[in-house]
């Protein structure tokens, strides 16, 4: 009787030592794809994001919104194509940033906040183009390690080109050395430059992909031999 009264004592100590061990249920995994197109041409916004759970990607099966998905606070338009499932929309509207979704995770009672910030790319002028001297660029902005441009040409037999310039870097002037032209006749050409951001992060059972994408306007010019 004196060790149970002891071994009674101890437990209350103890507290939950002295108890079957019990342990809150792990939230099942989300995954969520979001993407951003700006084309400063038409002033059009499209956004578009993508949801599914489960316990690993390649099993994880669509996830729906009862009660909705937002970008930029107002509700994307719920869309399904055999076994996808997204929420877009595609707005004409001035590029700001940061640009944000906001939507709630099962099993919880606030919402979830996703934000992406690039800054746009409004003006470039090239100044030199010659297959034998390089491509020369006035252009002002910033690149962070996530971030990247992507020239696309196209040339006199309508054939596209691409050159692609990765961050971390800030830039008033981007030269294309003629190595990097050696496929490129002379001629006249058109180009328009993509500036891109992909971000990659995990959110508590959130893992998501941002890919954020500015299409500038298309300039005609000529390069020479």
């Amino acid at each position: 009787m004196y060790r149970f009264l002891l071994l009674f004592v101890y437990c209350l100590v103890c507290g939950v030592a002295c108890s079957p061990t019990s342990s809150e249920p792990e939230a099942t995994p989300v995954f969520a794809d979001f993407y951003v197109r700006y084309l400063a041409d038409a002033q059009q916004l499209r956004a578009q994001a993508k949801f599914k759970t489960g316990d690993s990607l390649a099993v994880a099966q669509p996830l729906p919104f009862p009660r909705g998905v937002a970008f930029q606070g107002s509700n994307l338009q719920e869309k399904s194509l055999a076994s996808v499932l997204r929420y877009e929309s595609s707005r004409t509207l001035a590029y700001t940033t940061p640009l944000r979704f906001t939507f709630q995770l099962p099993e919880q009672t606030e919402q979830t906040t996703i934000e992406v910030d690039m800054v746009g790319l409004d003006t470039f002028t090239i100044t030199q183009a010659s297959v034998q001297d390089g491509l020369r660029l006035e252009i002002n902005t910033e690149l962070k390690d996530s971030e990247s441009l992507v020239l696309f040409f196209t040339n006199p037999d309508g054939e596209a080109r691409t050159i692609i310039r990765q961050g971390p870097s800030r830039l008033k002037q981007l030269f294309i050395a003629p190595d990097a032209l050696v496929h490129f006749v002379p001629g006249d050409y058109r180009m328009y430059i993509v500036k891109r951001q992909l971000v990659e992060e995990q959110q508590g059972e959130l893992s998501y992909q941002a890919i954020v994408e500015y299409y500038t306007k298309e300039v005609a010019f000529a390069i020479e031999q």
